[in-house]
């Protein structure tokens, strides 16, 4: 995948209901207080607090240079969510999805449309698939990925940081069907 951030495109579900833009500097107050918020904190292995400044530097080396592709989700222009895409490393041409949302979306329909639209948008950019490591306990996550293609792979623990708290986690993996068939 090579891309610049200018060439990635703004998109919507197929139903029309939720519009896609990649995430930009007008972004950052909002992913760091959704991102902060003890609904979202409780279910992420990384448990430090965004800042600002933070987030800003994650843009400008990340996010612009397209080494993660993040997006925001929502109704129109109003914001429910954020969701990426990271490139692995490891050989396999897949990425790993991540997504948050605000809690007052929660049960909406709205993860289950993130996820299709990022996981639609990782197969068009090239990827093989896409992984995503979730909490165990998260039981609504582990649902939404399962109705778009994703299916458990592993189980296993990983500790909180900071605190150092184990928890259970599980892998989901996404195959993008094959092309020549």
């Amino acid at each position: 995948m090579k891309m610049t951030y200018e060439e990635l495109p703004v998109f919507e579900s197929a139903d029309g209901r939720v519009r896609f833009r990649p995430a930009n500097d007008g972004d950052i107050d909002f992913i760091v207080s959704t991102r902060n918020s003890p609904f979202v904190m409780k279910r992420f292995v990384y448990r430090e607090k965004f800042t600002a400044g933070s987030q800003k530097r994650w843009m400008e080396e990340k996010v612009y240079t397209c080494q993660v592709i993040q997006y925001i989700f929502g109704r129109g222009e109003e914001r429910a969510g954020c969701a990426w895409l990271t490139p692995l490393d490891d050989g396999s041409g897949r990425a790993e999805y991540g997504v948050f949302m605000d809690e007052r979306y929660a049960g909406c329909g709205f993860g289950t449309e993130a996820c299709r639209g990022m996981t639609a948008l990782a197969v068009s950019l090239g990827f093989s698939g896409c992984i995503s490591r979730v909490i165990a306990d998260n039981t609504a996550s582990i649902r939404m990925l399962e109705k778009n293609g994703y299916r458990m792979t592993k189980s296993f623990t990983q500790k909180t940081f900071p605190g150092g708290e184990e928890i259970e986690m599980v892998m989901m993996e996404y195959s993008a069907p094959d092309p020549r068939k």
